[in-house]
């Protein structure tokens, strides 16, 4: 075979499998569309700089990694808002097919978090004083005897129900900078950069929470992380 028309062959061959591996991947993972910023810088640690990707997600959908199921935990995010407008920080997904999510969602300087198509008994905690153009941080963390508690920039801010989210809570599909409405439907996208996502494996007390909001790490209970 002329050596040539090989290399040719090749290169076509190599093209192809290249397209169909693009297209492949923006269907099967629609995190594909999502677009990064400067990210926010993180605190020294012993006087040394923190090292990150230096990024953060400012538009679009991205799924995190599957986690399986928590009877409780914590997870703590960093965002900054750039308008009133509303949008979903982070979904925890129930199912997909009908859009039914545990749902974090920033509208005019306020959070919500809450499970807002649930029939029998909706339920939404509310938080207030978020600062617009600036980083904030936002900290869920969950136990069955307490339920959820909400927490921004360290401070206590909501408490919800004993057991309001059952015995344990699905990380098998979450998400973060919009809303899942359906089978691959979203809306509702945040209007802002989201940054340093973390989901351990353990609610966390008021103190441990005001350490996390400086800094420091548990790395005995951290499971899942992205600094984007």
């Amino acid at each position: 075979m002329n050596s040539s028309y090989f290399l040719q062959q090749l290169r076509k061959a190599f093209f192809h499998f290249s397209i169909f591996s693009l297209f492949a991947s923006v269907t099967l993972w629609p995190q594909a569309n999502v677009e990064f910023e400067v990210g926010r810088t993180p605190p020294a640690k012993n006087d040394l700089a923190t090292l990150g990707s230096g990024l953060a997600m400012s538009k679009g959908y991205y799924r995190g990694s599957p986690m399986g199921e928590l009877s409780g935990w914590t997870l703590s995010l960093w965002f900054e808002a750039i308008s009133d407008k509303k949008g979903d920080l982070l979904g925890i997904v129930r199912n997909e097919n009908n859009g039914e999510a545990y749902r974090l969602t920033y509208e005019s300087g306020s959070l919500s978090f809450g499970d807002p198509k649930q029939k029998k008994r909706p339920w939404k905690l509310v938080v207030k004083g978020v600062r617009k153009g600036q980083w904030n941080h936002v900290v869920i963390s969950y136990g069955q005897a307490t339920g959820p508690t909400i927490y921004l920039n360290a401070e206590k801010m909501a408490q919800g129900g004993r057991g309001q989210m059952g015995y344990a809570t699905q990380f098998d599909n979450y998400h973060f900078g919009a809303a899942v409405l359906g089978k691959g439907k979203y809306g509702d996208y945040f209007d802002g950069k989201i940054d340093d996502f973390e989901l351990y494996n353990r609610p966390f007390d008021e103190e441990e929470i005001k350490r996390l909001n400086k800094g420091e790490s548990y790395p005995g209970s951290l499971i899942a992380w992205n600094d984007f």
